[in-house]
């Protein structure tokens, strides 16, 4: 059973004094971070953290459809902290199989507005007062609006092959067009592979 803890109160910011460490535990990270909500699918909301200065990076490396930034804070800490209190929520998912995002992509079909309805009412719901507005991170992947999932499938068959060209990439999942059909392909069934690029 999850315990529940105040989202409320673990967003507050503690006073920067210095922690004490041991020497088999690290010191604590003293870069600005911040704690997001990713939306995968309405059923999937996943919260993390990233450095200020990698800003939305990560959450292009997860995946995320949609996100939004639910506090700023001083260390990765205090970041860390939101973090627990956020997946120790119903409905909010600590992690996520990049086989469920590849799923995900092809069968879930993706609608700002309604990402965005999701989020807010994440939002609401935990209280998250100073939340940043959603982002809708399809123009990052594609450069405009995302394919439909209609429009998009993993190869069947092909085993060890895919080709065609690379119309985006959304996380680990890279999306190529290959005679008006759109196949998604894990990256990281490609690692330790040969691979040829081509020139158009």
């Amino acid at each position: 059973m999850r315990r529940t803890r105040c989202v409320r109160h673990a967003r507050r910011p503690r006073a920067s004094t210095p922690r004490s460490t041991t020497p088999t535990s690290s010191p604590p990270s003293s870069a600005p971070h911040f704690t997001y909500l990713a939306y995968f699918s309405p059923k999937h909301v996943k919260a993390g953290i990233s450095s200020e200065t990698r800003g939305i990076e990560r959450l292009l490396e997860q995946g995320a459809r949609a996100a939004r930034i639910v506090g700023r804070f001083g260390c990765a800490d205090d970041a860390r902290e939101l973090e627990a209190a956020l997946c120790a929520q119903p409905g909010i998912l600590e992690t996520m199989r990049a086989s469920k995002k590849v799923d995900l992509l092809v069968n879930e079909r993706f609608d700002f507005v309604e990402a965005k309805a999701v989020l807010d009412d994440v939002v609401e719901r935990l209280g998250l007062e100073g939340a940043e507005p959603a982002q809708d991170l399809s123009p990052h992947y594609f450069g405009g609006p995302s394919p439909d999932c209609h429009d998009l499938q993993v190869p069947e068959g092909h085993d060890g092959e895919c080709g065609g060209r690379c119309i985006g990439m959304v996380g680990g999942a890279l999306v190529f067009q290959q005679e008006g059909t759109n196949y998604v392909v894990s990256v990281k069934e490609w690692e330790s592979h040969e691979v040829e690029l081509l020139l158009d």
